[in-house]
């Protein structure tokens, strides 16, 4: 059976990894636009229910805060948890 070489694609034209790159970069800024705003709380006014949440980046130091508190108890439960390379064998 022989191969067909001489399909192309899309992404082997010249310039359309740059365009793919424009793309991600664009897409990245418009995600990041919310964010960026929300630290000056122009987007929108916080019906805070408690003190705490009127820190002004306590959402994010919140999820930073859980995210690195996750890493330590999963450094702390894998020697507990691991199986030796052969186990299944």
């Amino acid at each position: 059976m022989s191969r067909n070489t001489d399909k192309k694609y899309w992404l082997d034209q010249p310039g359309a990894t740059d365009k793919v790159f424009r793309v991600v970069v664009l897409l990245a800024i418009l995600a990041a636009i919310p964010d960026i705003l929300a630290l000056f709380d122009f987007v929108y006014h916080k019906h805070t229910s408690t003190d705490m949440e009127d820190i002004p980046v306590f959402y994010g130091l919140y999820a930073m805060i859980s995210f690195l508190a996750l890493l330590v108890v999963a450094k702390t439960v894998r020697p507990f948890l691991t199986r030796k390379e052969d186990y299944y064998d």
